[in-house]
């Protein structure tokens, strides 16, 4: 039965049912360039579900900023633009629902940039994805190592 496992052979239940989770969203970046990334909603509907057969919660216990800046620039036509970066330590609990004695502890980071009010969201945002995709290790397609950088 599925309450007799414990929390490492639920999460490697977990493991075995999302192999991977594609990277269907474009984003647009300065430039007119793109690049594909992995939706937040495709990631968290895939590990809901997945959790939920297999009997583990995941929650965030505890979020702090670790680094907040203030990016000021002037576009290539002469506006100025401010944009704020924040860096967001996140704690997810995974906990086994059976028996919450048994828990693991994933400590995650997650960068936001915004022009606005959103930064610390997206940093959050962003942690929790990929503490989710790193715990139950999810591929998401293409390997970072094969790219080169750019000059």
């Amino acid at each position: 039965m599925a309450n007799e496992k414990n929390l490492y052979q639920r999460i490697l239940a977990v493991a075995a049912d999302i192999r991977n989770v594609e990277k269907n969203l474009s984003v647009d970046v300065y430039g007119g360039k793109s690049y594909k990334a992995v939706a937040d909603y495709d990631v968290v509907v895939a590990v809901k579900n997945a959790e939920a057969k297999h009997g583990i919660l995941s929650i965030p216990v505890s979020q702090e900023l670790v680094e907040h800046e203030i990016m000021e620039y002037t576009t290539s036509k002469g506006d100025r633009k401010t944009q704020f970066v924040d860096i967001v330590k996140m704690t997810l609990r995974l906990i086994n629902v059976d028996d919450p004695t048994q828990f693991l502890d994933i400590t995650t980071f997650g960068r936001g940039i915004d022009n606005g009010d959103k930064s610390f969201g997206k940093a959050s945002t962003y942690a929790r994805k990929y503490g989710l995709l790193n715990a139950y290790k999810i591929a998401t397609g293409e390997d970072p190592d094969q790219q080169g950088s750019e000059e």
